[in-house]
């Protein structure tokens, strides 16, 4: 037996780590009161090297397995599909009680997000900053406080918005947007907040936004992407072009919406709109021919294939997107769940992405520039094929609209 090795500041805090376990994939569990959670001890894992060492950061296991009650002991499989660990939590016994679980949802609960607060001028991680956090989706806000290293963890919710407003003393607030949603993997992110010092009234009034350019599929960082900025209050406009990392920067005014574009031969993006608020995403994609982008909130009446007003307002953006690249070709995808059979299925599909299609012709689109392809239950996205038992939320994953890039110049 050789000598333990401490397993450093990734896993270890100044709080309690205990009951360590680890599974036949090289994850170890353990539980700490000394990182971000949601309450007393919380469940972590990260992933070990061959060599036994930390490799990923620890992440938190999120709900349902942990509560504001210590919740410790896991013993589960690689998969995380079944376990059993303990709590103390609400509904229990006396004291400490045995739980088992079963998963029937995502093995990744939440986003691992970290945030970075740091002196705009020297570069230098700013400790004891405090971060309020407002989740869109419920109209909650969070205290936080950064570390020593000027660092903030926590686990999102996914397919939500968020606003973090960052105060220091000597310092003037930044608030910054973020959101969970369209991102297609599961690993950290990191947000990181520069903070200025006041100088004079002009220096007080201008802010600093920041952001990445990626590609739609795999979100690698595209350098020499030309970016525009335009100021909805007077009409001005500025361009930068991206670094190696995709990253861009512009100084702006708070106060005004702004609207966000992204030029590169051959590739296209949605924008996007950064509110007054300091709601939208900086960070842009671009899509390339033969990418697929899905189109949210495109929603059927049971069994029909009619274009209702709420779809309408999301296909009025597709409308948009075509006039603004206008040698641009697309096929419009409709899929459906695994109820009814394949045959209904492939016919109401086809039916769908025909309707959509004709409301873009109804809209000045020529239908050269369009095909419609339904696609039923053949490319689902999870699990809920016929013959599995699904929640409703599973099964509305699989009922979407996309559109795929054929020609794109």
């Amino acid at each position: 037996m050789g000598e333990p090795v401490n397993l450093g500041k990734e896993v270890n805090t100044k709080g309690n780590e205990l009951f360590p376990f680890v599974d036949e994939k090289g994850n170890i569990y353990f539980s700490s009161d000394g990182r971000p959670g949601l309450g007393d001890l919380d469940m972590f894992y990260a992933q070990l090297t061959p060599d036994g060492q930390q490799g990923l950061l620890s992440r938190n296991l999120g709900e349902p397995l942990n509560s504001s009650k210590d919740d410790f002991g896991i013993v589960t499989d690689g998969d995380r599909m079944s376990g059993y660990f303990s709590s103390n939590r609400k509904n229990g016994g006396a004291d400490d009680d045995v739980y088992r679980f079963t998963r029937d949802g995502s093995l990744y609960p939440c986003r691992e997000l970290t945030v970075s607060i740091i002196d705009a001028e020297s570069k230098q991680p700013l400790g004891n900053t405090s971060v309020a956090m407002d989740n869109a989706a419920n109209d909650k806000q969070k205290e936080l406080k950064t570390d020593a290293d000027g660092l903030v963890r926590i686990c999102l919710d996914v397919d939500s918005d968020f606003k973090f407003l960052a105060s220091h003393e000597g310092y003037t607030d930044s608030k910054v947007g973020f959101s969970t949603k369209d991102l297609s993997d599961d690993q950290p992110s990191r947000l990181e907040i520069p903070l200025s010092k006041p100088k004079d009234a002009e220096s007080t009034a201008m802010t600093t936004l920041r952001g990445r350019v990626t590609t739609q599929t795999d979100k690698f960082p595209i350098a020499g992407v030309k970016v525009v900025l335009v100021n909805e209050c007077d009409g001005s406009s500025q361009e930068t072009i991206t670094g190696e990392d995709g990253s861009y920067e512009f100084t702006v005014k708070p106060g005004c919406n702004y609207s966000l574009e992204a030029m590169k031969d051959n590739m296209g993006t949605t924008g996007s709109h950064i509110t007054k608020e300091g709601t939208g995403s900086t960070d842009l994609t671009m899509f390339k021919k033969g990418d697929v982008i899905k189109i949210d909130n495109i929603y059927y009446s049971l069994n029909k294939s009619n274009i209702r007003p709420d779809a309408a307002v999301e296909l009025n953006k597709v409308v948009e997107l075509m006039k603004k690249y206008p040698t641009m070709t697309i096929e419009m995808r409709s899929h459906t769940d695994s109820r009814a059979t394949a045959k209904y299925n492939s016919t109401l599909s086809t039916n769908r992405a025909k309707s959509a299609v004709a409301y873009l012709k109804s809209k000045g689109i020529p239908a050269k520039r369009m095909v419609a392809k339904g696609y039923g239950e053949t490319e689902l996205l999870n699990r809920c094929k016929d013959g599995v038992n699904c929640p409703e939320e599973e099964h509305q994953q699989n009922r979407r609209t996309e559109i795929k890039i054929l020609k794109l110049d």
